[in-house]
């Protein structure tokens, strides 16, 4: 809601990140009430696609500024973790499209929960 909140100041942005967000929401509800595998695919894939938005709206307002404000650094520092959560779920839809892309130091079927692949976005 917080990323949301960031750009509304344009309500194309809004209007599209409002979307993102109510999908993921709506696809994760279903995914846990069936538990049927294109649910999953689309809890992934959707907020990858939510988070990569928003972090190229922050990203492009924060680039475009001349003087550093508060603001700026906490915006910089808030695309910096955007990134990590972001790329967490790419390599989430690589292990999608193809299981067992990345080569790791635990089993790769014990990796399908999102905090272990922003652990393995911010380490390596």
């Amino acid at each position: 809601m917080s990323a949301i909140f960031t750009i509304s100041k344009n309500r194309l942005y809004l209007n599209i990140g409002s979307i993102f967000a109510a999908l993921s929401i709506v696809i994760n509800i279903l995914y846990l009430l069936t538990g049927e595998a294109p649910y999953y695919k689309a809890s992934v894939i959707i907020p990858f696609l939510f988070f990569g938005f928003v972090t190229i709206i922050i990203f492009s307002s924060i680039i475009g500024e001349r003087k550093a404000t508060f603001d700026i650094v906490a915006g910089a520092i808030s695309v910096y973790f955007l990134l990590g959560i972001t790329w967490a779920y790419g390599i989430m839809v690589a292990e999608l499209l193809v299981p067992s892309s990345f080569t790791l130091t635990v089993d790769a079927s014990q990796l399908r929960y999102l905090p272990d692949f922003i652990i393995y976005s911010f380490s390596f």
